[in-house]
């Protein structure tokens, strides 16, 4: 039964981490015109650092979350912000 319960977490976090990933693509197309995946590098690719600040803005906005700059500052991929908002919005 134990196994089981941690499969079901598991799923959980998997499905949320899809969700939340889903999101930020669509933020990043329709607001920003801008197609990633999560291994890209948002300072590196199309992303100067004015186009960061408003992409986080659009993402505090839609996820209803504050990201603090000491979160900012550990953002290098979607992946990275991803595991921010996922410990924001638990």
């Amino acid at each position: 039964f134990k196994m089981m319960e941690t499969s079901s977490t598991l799923d959980k976090t998997e499905k949320m981490k899809e969700r939340i990933a889903a999101k930020l693509n669509s933020i990043l197309l329709l607001e920003m015109g801008i197609e990633l995946n999560s291994s890209v590098n948002l300072r590196l690719q199309k992303f100067d650092s004015l186009d960061f600040v408003e992409f986080i803005m659009y993402v505090e906005r839609d996820f209803k979350i504050l990201i603090l700059n000491e979160d900012l500052a550990k953002i290098n991929t979607i992946d990275d912000l991803i595991e921010i908002i996922k410990l924001k919005i638990g």
